[in-house]
């Protein structure tokens, strides 16, 4: 950009049309949106400004409106930012920092949402956190079909078989604890969950669910194990493992088979009963969320690392 060029400011419409640019809001309706629109921020930097700290939680989702910006990984720029590019979009929905800066290379314009006040909103408005979750699950879903699921493949002779196997809710409170996606921020609402789930066993060569088929429930692993299949492609999902639940909040149909390889303890959850408690429970969602997004920057990682580029539209910190 020009020394001499002059920043403008954003009009009502332009923060309308920057959020919708972002594919996480894209799904959004109108409401969601202008709600959005109003407690986002014009963010006008100097040249040199760090955006995004190395190592440090990302404390806000931007979109680039003027100016260049620079990604730089340890010292080294790895992406350079076009206008109207997304920046720290995922990240901002967790709690950690990346190996990542963002820095400013001239004087810029960004459209700034503060990660504390998204928070608020998907508190207050569960219908809007229904659809980031749903909209950053499919963003996952699509990410792993761009890569071989052979990175997630597991040994079958690994899977633990001393594993607990629910027959009541205070089992399966235990193994939900157990879960990365539930952590111990609430345990009552982690209680009201295990009582709404169900405990179920499948035998050996038993079909748990057909690719094609209606998300409407998940599987937690227990004990035991899954294999999974889709074109070709084997993988396998043993204790502490979620079992069809991608697909489930993404709510699009089953995008593979599963059948358990050994007698098989699971933890069943239906999706109304997830996201009934994730509605009274909003850090069990957030969690969830969190569990979400931190996949699919790793799978987008793996893909980067494949092509030897960021993959375009969906950057380490889109």
């Amino acid at each position: 950009m020009s020394p001499r060029m002059k920043l403008r400011f954003l009009t009502p419409h332009d923060r309308l049309r920057l959020l919708q640019s972002i594919p996480l809001f894209s799904s959004l309706d109108a409401d969601d949106l202008v709600l959005l629109a109003e407690y986002a921020e014009e963010e006008h930097r100097r040249r040199g400004a760090v955006l995004v700290a190395q190592n440090e939680p990302v404390d806000a989702m931007r979109v680039l409106v003027e100016g260049s910006v620079v990604m730089r990984k340890n010292g080294k720029p790895v992406r350079r930012f076009d206008e109207r590019s997304p920046i720290g979009v995922l990240s901002a929905l967790r709690s950690d920092g990346g190996d990542v800066e963002v820095v400013t290379t001239s004087r810029t314009l960004c459209l700034k949402l503060d990660r504390e006040v998204l928070l608020n909103l998907l508190e207050d408005r569960f219908v809007l956190f229904s659809r980031v979750l749903r909209a950053t699950a499919r963003q996952l879903r699509a990410e792993r079909e761009a890569i071989s699921y052979a990175d997630v493949a597991r040994d079958d002779s690994a899977l633990e078989d001393d594993a607990l196997h629910p027959e009541d809710v205070v089992d399966r409170f235990l193994v939900l604890r157990e879960g990365i996606a539930f952590v111990e921020r609430d345990l009552f609402g982690l209680w009201h969950l295990s009582r709404r789930a169900a405990s179920m066993t499948f035998v050996e060569g038993e079909k748990i669910f057909s690719r094609g088929e209606p998300s409407t429930d998940f599987y937690y692993v227990a004990a035991g194990a899954v294999r999974a299949t889709n074109d070709g492609a084997t993988w396998m999902f043993g204790p502490q493992d979620s079992v069809g639940v991608v697909d489930l909040l993404a709510e699009e149909p089953r995008s593979y088979d599963a059948v358990a390889t050994k007698r098989t303890s699971v933890v069943q959850i239906e999706r109304e009963e997830l996201l009934d408690i994730f509605e009274d429970h909003f850090e069990l969602g957030m969690s969830c969320l969190s569990t979400v997004t931190g996949q699919t920057l790793r799978a987008l990682e793996k893909r980067a690392e494949r092509t030897v580029q960021v993959p375009s539209g969906f950057e380490r910190l889109w």
